[in-house]
């Protein structure tokens, strides 16, 4: 079994997996302080000629999370990397495959998960109090 089939099979076994293709796999996580659903990919891909395996987790729109904003959180990050793509701000980490644990992977999907979706709610702008009267 290649590396990408054995880190394929672990995070079917471990994770609920919403989209399942053979080069691709997509989870959908829930986190108590928000209601919306943060979708991740794991894909595996190729390094300086050396497979690895790329975790993104969707974050914002530019026009919701401004620049200076995202480079300053990019800063704080304890993995990855906060980047743009396709018109998305996108939280992602690149793992080699040979050799690795698969509880690096476990704690790599988790957290690049739960830091998009706290990010996207800590980014989004909240509605403004009502006013109060007497």
């Amino acid at each position: 079994m290649n590396g990408w089939e054995r880190v394929r099979e672990h995070v079917r076994g471990k994770f609920h997996v919403a989209v399942d293709e053979p080069e691709r796999l997509g989870l959908l996580w829930t986190f108590p302080e928000t209601a919306d659903k943060q979708r991740q990919y794991i894909e595996p891909v190729s390094a300086f000629g050396i497979p690895h395996v790329l975790i993104t987790a969707n974050v914002a729109t530019p026009q919701i999370l401004r620049a200076y904003d995202a480079l300053l959180h990019n800063t704080q990050l304890a993995i990855g990397a906060l980047c743009i793509h396709d018109g998305f701000y996108l939280l992602k980490v690149v793992l080699p495959i040979d050799g690795v644990d698969l509880a690096v992977i476990d704690r790599s999907l988790e957290f690049i998960a739960h830091e998009a979706s706290r990010l996207r709610t800590k980014a989004t702008p909240k509605p403004a109090p009502a006013p109060y009267y007497e």
